[in-house]
């Protein structure tokens, strides 16, 4: 298979990596009732890409580029979970972006089983998609478009189930924020051979401290 069908495997909801049971913030952000409809969904979203997704997408093309340089990769894995632990602030999203990239391991595992995912132990969410973009020979862009996505995917999948909104108001909110999630792929592509002390550190704190606070409740919908 090409790169691009084999970004979109990757990318695909259906790609059994259990993103599908985390709503990236927005539950609790529903319950906040800081998200009742498209156009605060819409928001949402945006300042998502723009923070945790673009780190993501930095985090993921590094990775990719350095994992398949040709060097130890013992160091990688070492400096890229510090790196991205660092500007993880909140526990609970810390132990999420673990269990997500687990499960993006293992299945990258059996789809592409490759001595890089076989070096590799206990990533964050976004090492894990760049092991895994590496594994399937995916260039550093390809990888970054597949993390940016997929930041803003699973919390507008999410929003739908939460919400009942429209899917195809939706989709066409997904679909209009493609100029954006391909500015950010190509701005973490364009840095991917550089250190990893230098992929962006942008917070949100509003993120953060949904996420601590949906840890804590009784019944939710999301693991996440």
């Amino acid at each position: 298979m090409t790169g691009s069908v084999l970004a979109l495997l990757v990318a695909d909801a259906r790609f059994p990596a259990g993103s599908h049971a985390h709503s990236g913030g927005v539950e609790q952000a529903v319950d906040d009732g800081m998200i009742c409809d498209e156009g605060g969904l819409a928001s949402f979203l945006e300042g998502r890409l723009a923070t945790a997704g673009a780190v993501a997408a930095f985090a993921a093309a590094s990775v990719c580029h350095h994992a398949t340089s040709g060097g130890e990769l013992g160091w990688l894995w070492s400096e890229a979970d510090a790196e991205i632990s660092a500007r993880i602030p909140s526990p609970a999203s810390r132990a999420t972006s673990r269990r997500v990239g687990a499960a993006l391991l293992r299945t990258g595992l059996a789809v592409f089983p490759d001595p890089v995912l076989r070096s590799v132990s206990r990533p964050h969410a976004a090492v894990a998609m760049g092991a895994v973009g590496a594994a399937a020979g995916l260039s550093p862009f390809d990888t970054a478009i597949v993390a940016a996505y997929s930041s803003v995917a699973g919390p507008a999948s999410a929003a739908v189930r939460l919400l009942g909104l429209d899917p195809f108001g939706v989709a066409r909110l997904l679909a209009s924020l493609g100029p954006a999630i391909d500015a950010v792929a190509q701005d973490a592509a364009n840095a991917a051979d550089g250190p990893l002390r230098s992929w962006p550190a942008l917070g949100s704190p509003a993120l953060d401290l949904w996420a601590e606070r949906h840890h804590w409740r009784e019944e939710r919908l999301f693991a996440s």
